[in-house]
């Protein structure tokens, strides 16, 4: 009987955890949002970077 009781409790614990993950709440769609604006300020830091070791290489070959 012990066991049973054991049994079902964790069953329905491991029910709820489930459940719970599958629906997204508002601070996941923000978190997700954040990254997506994070990744796409990313890029272009990056291709400004790029940008600036172009021409820092342009003026070099001027000289």
């Amino acid at each position: 009987m012990r066991q049973k009781i054991v049994v079902l409790f964790l069953s329905a614990i491991f029910a709820f955890a489930t459940t719970g993950c599958e629906n997204e709440g508002s601070a996941e769609k923000a978190g997700k949002e954040i990254d997506k604006a994070y990744e796409k300020a990313e890029k272009e830091v990056n291709k400004t970077i790029d940008n600036l070791k172009k021409k820092i290489e342009e003026t070099k070959e001027k000289e």
